[in-house]
């Protein structure tokens, strides 16, 4: 129970130990009396011994009491039945049983309910974890118990396998998953991508029905890429050539027949491929197909739309564009600035006109109103304002409907 001191100052070994037996009765022993202190291991205690450190334990206390029975060989007789029931239970395990809530059972039998409780926690861990990746199966201590386990039993190295197999192809798929929708990105560079493709191929694709298509379609998509690059190349040096002595845009200029065949031919190719839905990554490495097509395209537009004077369709055509032109050549972009330019000017006037024709109307000068609102006409046929036209001619008189020049 305890050591209790009745030691006057200065006598020595005055004091006592007060035990309890095993029936409960309490009982004072002199400290002088006092040889050893030896606690009787109970082997009920050790209700699980189920590894090395547990029966070590075991081993311990059994080795301490024999070193007392050497030591005081009197107390043999108290300590032989304790030293018995230690060796026995050492003996339990060494035979390869184990000890679970106090009852001993083998240990294949221990390890098979082990391995079925860990397995159908882990199994269902992974199965449930959303994404993936948020549970870290390498690192579990039940898998990690499961690995020791692997050792000696072949049931637990068949789950661990099994185990790392699922886990491992669920996180591939989510590895996968991730790395597919990020060549969907505008900011991806090519080299980024390439990775990326190079990545993918390392994570089994043929699990994978949509990454297996990826790949292929990465390859055709990079050659047609690189294809219609090398035919703008020298399509694209061409048309700027073609631009160098272009100074009045009045009549819009355009590509000469032969190169415009060559152009249209490539604009069909690049729809085609635009068609397969490329990566925006590759969509960029065909810009100067794209801006070279768009020009010539919005070029040949112009051809219309000048003579009908549509000037508000040419803006919205060309203002797009413009930035474009210098993937063309500095000619295109200059040639571009001035039809930019001649554009906003016809726009400018027709605006300018169509608010002095406004103003003077509300001063009631329905002439000089009609003389301004023609003169805007004249630059843009615009339907509202040759209703107008039509209207003061009417209360003025006059019958002719506004041409379009």
């Amino acid at each position: 129970m305890g050591y209790v001191d009745r030691t006057p100052e200065g006598s020595a070994g005055a004091g006592y130990y007060e035990l309890k037996t095993k029936q409960g009765d309490k009982r004072q022993v002199p400290a002088s009396r006092i040889v050893k202190i030896v606690v009787y291991p109970d082997v009920a205690a050790y209700s699980r011994i189920t590894k090395t450190e547990e029966r070590d334990t075991l081993a311990r206390a059994a080795a301490d009491l024999k070193a007392v029975v050497t030591d005081y060989p009197a107390t043999r007789t108290y300590l032989d039945p304790s030293i018995k029931a230690l060796n026995k239970e050492l003996a339990q395990y060494d035979a390869g049983n184990v000890k679970v809530d106090g009852a001993w059972v083998s240990r294949e039998s221990f390890i098979a309910g082990q391995v079925s409780v860990l397995g159908g926690q882990l199994r269902s861990d992974i199965n449930r974890a959303q994404p993936t990746s948020s549970f870290d199966l390498h690192t579990d201590p039940r898998f990690v118990g499961l690995q020791d386990m692997a050792a000696t039993s072949p049931s637990a190295k068949a789950l661990v396998k099994d185990l790392s197999d699922t886990y491992d192809k669920l996180l591939r798929a989510e590895s996968r998953q991730t790395l597919l929708t990020s060549f969907d990105s505008s900011t991806m560079t090519f080299s980024e991508a390439q990775g990326g493709v190079e990545r993918l191929k390392t994570m089994k694709p043929e699990e994978d029905p949509r990454s297996l298509a990826f790949i292929k379609k990465w390859a055709a998509s990079v050659d047609a890429a690189n294809q219609l690059r090398s035919r703008a190349e020298p399509l694209a040096k061409e048309f700027d050539d073609q631009m160098k002595n272009v100074t009045d845009v009045a009549i819009p200029p355009l590509a000469s027949p032969e190169l415009l065949a060559k152009i249209t031919n490539l604009d069909g190719d690049l729809r085609i491929f635009f068609a397969t839905k490329p990566a925006p990554v590759l969509v960029r490495e065909s810009d100067l197909a794209l801006s070279l097509t768009s020009i010539s395209g919005a070029f040949n537009k112009l051809q219309t739309l000048f003579p009908a004077r549509e000037f508000l369709q040419a803006k919205e055509l060309l203002d797009p564009l413009v930035s474009r032109a210098s993937s063309v050549g500095p000619e295109t972009k200059r040639v571009a600035g001035l039809l930019q330019t001649y554009v906003s000017e016809r726009i400018q006037d027709f605006s300018r006109q169509r608010e002095e024709a406004k103003i003077l109307l509300d001063s009631g000068k329905q002439k000089e109103a009609l003389e301004k609102f023609e003169a805007a006409f004249a630059v843009i046929p615009d339907a509202t304002v040759g209703e107008q036209v039509s209207q003061l001619k009417e209360a003025l008189g006059v019958n002719a409907q506004p041409e379009k020049k």
